[in-house]
């Protein structure tokens, strides 16, 4: 009987550990710019890449210059190298780089692109929203490791990317946007009638939320005006998002509210309790319960420089992982990633 129960008991543990998104295989890759002289950008800067595990403090895995029009490096085991944004060597915009932390060599990936917004590695491909050159938008692409080239990805129509989030515990990758024509087409149409009542609010275009099922966008969600400022997969069925029907800028008359959508209705909710902290654009659910995020707690006594938490929806308790006060730098940003996908 007690060695039954002792493999009960670890069963459950494995379970446990499952369901919280907590297992060996995942891990947050955090990404902190820093300047290289500890006083002005003009001597150089770097992008200080960490994992955190969950288990143990955020430890640092390495370091990649920040040459870019905005600070990207995600840190893949499966690879043993970090993925990051950095200008080209030929000078031609931001392109994918890869650095390996093995061979410490820096190799050029891509030579089409303008600049990156975000970066998320898988097993056989990495996932880009990036600005390519001579384009407006900002536009989802694929990059296959195998062949190292480029691939569209087909939305039939010129969707751009605001937020785009990864949940590996899942494998549920969701990107929000709205349609580049639409949004010249509400900003023009303000543009128009604040002529004669200045009052009037900036109405958002429609936004979009879509899957990615292997290169195929698949629709989840439609909303006729909205404009999103956060985005997060709760589990296989539903996610989070947070925005403004009126206007981007939160007024008092139009304050920003929060949503789940759970695979087929959209309802309001209150899943961070904004007076305690703000959180930045994306951010992951490891449980139903457990969000890591990357954000500011108010009156923080350092100010509005963001850090990474562990906010618990139940408890409300906040938990600091990251200070990016550490090595005296601000956190960019981070990615949910796995080994096993």
């Amino acid at each position: 009987m007690k060695k039954l129960s002792l493999v009960i008991l670890f069963t459950l543990f494995i379970i446990c550990n499952s369901c919280s998104g907590k297992n060996e295989s995942n891990y947050l890759s955090i990404a902190v710019t820093s300047y290289d002289d500890g006083a002005n950008p003009e001597n150089g800067m770097t992008i200080t890449v960490l994992k955190y595990n969950f288990n143990d403090k955020p430890s640092e895995v390495g370091r990649v210059p920040y040459t870019s029009q905005y600070p990207l490096a995600v840190y893949y085991e499966n690879d043993n190298c970090i993925y990051y944004s950095a200008k080209s060597s030929f000078g031609r915009g931001d392109q994918l780089w890869k650095y390996n932390l093995e061979t410490k060599k820096h190799q050029q990936l891509t030579d089409s692109l303008f600049a990156i917004n975000y970066i998320i590695p898988r097993k056989k491909d990495i996932i880009l929203v990036t600005c390519p050159k001579g384009e407006d938008a900002d536009i989802p692409l694929i990059f296959d490791k195998a062949s190292e080239t480029l691939k569209n990805i087909d939305f039939g129509f010129g969707f751009d990317c605001r937020i785009c989030t990864y949940q590996p515990t899942n494998d549920r990758l969701i990107m929000a946007g709205d349609s580049y024509t639409e949004a010249m087409d509400a900003i023009n149409t303000h543009n128009a009638m604040v002529k004669t009542n200045p009052d009037v609010p900036d109405y958002p275009p429609p936004a979009y939320f879509y899957e990615l099922d292997g290169t195929i966008p698949k629709l989840l969600l439609k909303l006729d005006r909205f404009s999103i400022t956060n985005l997060a997969i709760i589990d296989k069925h539903s996610f989070f998002y947070k925005g403004n029907a009126h206007h981007l800028v939160g007024e008092r008359d139009f304050p920003f509210t929060q949503h789940k959508f759970d695979g087929r209705t959209s309802s309001e909710c209150t899943l961070i309790d904004e007076s305690k902290i703000y959180a930045y654009n994306d951010f992951v659910f490891t449980s139903k319960n457990d969000i890591y995020l990357r954000g500011v707690l108010n009156n923080s006594p350092s100010g509005t420089t963001p850090s990474l938490y562990h906010y618990n929806i139940k408890t409300s308790n906040i938990d600091l992982i990251y200070d990016s006060n550490i090595i005296d730098g601000y956190m960019n940003n981070f990615v949910f990633l796995s080994s096993e996908h």
